[in-house]
Order: structure tokens, then C-alpha cells, then sequence
């Protein structure tokens, strides 16, 4: 139950990231033409659910099939676990990646499971930026052209949507893919003591959910007003 829960937990990461590219697939093809709106509509919709659902899967699939609980890497840590939380590593499901292991002659050579494993699941975050930098230098451009045609109101607010999803973006950039990157990166550069560096990027990705609500809260207009309305009436 353990190693399940632990596995959703590392796909709703992926999903998490493709769902904000789907996002911006919405926003650029809707601001393109109303029609496409019907390409979100009904039982359309359900398939960017699946997609979403798909980068969640191939990435705990990936994880699950190169890091969890390898056999290199178990032993590799299992007297610093028993030392440090006194508990025995068989015992915990856990994704264990080590950068280095001994090869010929005891010269270091880089541990194959983890190369996998860090390459796959980056292309998978490239892959969604890659749409999401597509589309926004595509919304840019259009709502350049179209903001001529709309009212004062209907202006204010794509921007507001606009300036959202950038802010979206950042945030999840900086609070979860690049800590995560420097966790991965820094064991390849005989960096030993990360302990404090992973207490950071848990509480980094702890604090996301709340930064991201904020950020629609207090980009978009109209709900800001309903949230100074509530405060009043409180």
C-alpha cells in the first residue's frame, strides 16, 4: 500500500505540469478561433484528462521500473538510513537513485538505472514546456491582433488570464522542477551533504498548492473583488 501511494504521489507531478500545458493549449487555441472551444466540450474533454493521466503513468512507470527500491542503491544506504532514522530500508518504499557506482578496476562509473531514469523523466517535463512555450508566444501574438476588436473589459481580462498562467508557470518552475533538477544534479558533483537542500525543496513543494490558488486569486480581477467582498462581509 505503501509503495502505491508512494508511486501516485510521484505521478500527480507529472500530471500536475502536463495539466498547465493543457492550460495553455486551451487558452492559444481558443483565443485562435471560438470554434475550437467544442474541442474541449462533452467527451473531448475526457481525453485531455487521458492525456494528463498518460504522462502521470509513463512517469511512475519509468520511476517504478529504474529507481524504486533498486537493489545498488538500497544497499548503498542502508546503514546511513538505519543510522540516521533507525529504521530498517527494507522496510520503506522509497526511490533511491545513486549517481556513481564501482565498475572496473573500482573506478567509478555512473550508475545506469539513475542516468536512465533522470533523462526519461526530464524529457517528459521538456515535452510539456516545449508546449507551453509554444503556445505562449502564439497568444502573444494573437492577442496583440485581436485586443483592437475587444472592449476595454474583455482586454483587461485576457491579459489577466495571460499574466495567470506566466505566473503559474514561474511558480511550479521554481518551486518544484528546478529544486528537484539541483537534487539530481548535485550527487554527480561529489556534493554530499544535501540534507538541507531536500528539507527545502519538500517545503518548496509543500507550499505550491497554496501559491499557485493565490496566484489566480490575486491576478484575475473578478476574483479578487469576490475575495475583498468576503472579508468585508466577515
Amino acid at each position: 500500500m505503501q509503495t502505491i501511494l508512494l508511486s501516485s504521489y510521484s505521478g500527480i507531478h507529472c500530471f500536475a505540469i502536463s495539466f498547465i500545458a493543457v492550460q495553455f493549449i486551451f487558452r492559444y487555441w481558443t483565443l485562435k478561433s471560438s470554434d475550437n472551444l467544442r474541442l474541449f466540450d462533452g467527451y473531448r474533454l475526457y481525453f485531455w484528462v487521458a492525456y494528463c493521466a498518460l504522462m502521470g503513468v509513463l512517469w511512475v512507470t519509468i520511476a517504478d521500473m529504474t529507481i524504486l527500491n533498486d537493489k545498488f542503491a538500497v544497499e548503498f544506504y542502508r546503514d546511513k538510513i538505519s543510522e540516521v532514522y533507525e529504521l530498517s530500508i527494507n522496510d520503506l518504499p522509497a526511490y533511491i537513485f545513486v549517481a556513481y557506482e564501482p565498475g572496473a578496476h573500482k573506478i567509478p562509473q555512473f550508475q545506469i538505472n539513475t542516468l536512465i531514469c533522470i533523462v526519461s523523466l526530464t524529457s517528459l517535463i521538456i515535452i510539456q514546456y516545449l508546449i507551453m512555450i509554444y503556445c505562449a508566444i502564439g497568444m502573444r501574438s494573437i492577442i496583440k491582433k485581436k485586443l483592437t476588436n475587444l472592449s476595454k473589459s474583455q482586454r483587461k481580462l485576457q491579459k489577466q488570464f495571460y499574466k495567470a498562467l506566466m505566473f503559474q508557470t514561474c511558480a511550479s518552475s521554481f518551486m518544484i522542477h528546478l529544486p528537484f533538477i539541483c537534487l539530481f544534479v548535485l550527487p554527480y558533483f561529489n556534493f554530499q551533504n544535501i540534507a538541507v537542500e531536500a528539507s527545502f525543496l519538500i517545503t518548496t513543494v509543500s507550499a505550491y498548492p497554496l501559491i499557485d490558488t493565490l496566484i489566480i486569486l490575486l491576478v484575475i480581477g473578478e476574483y479578487k473583488k469576490v475575495i475583498v467582498k468576503l472579508f468585508v462581509c466577515l
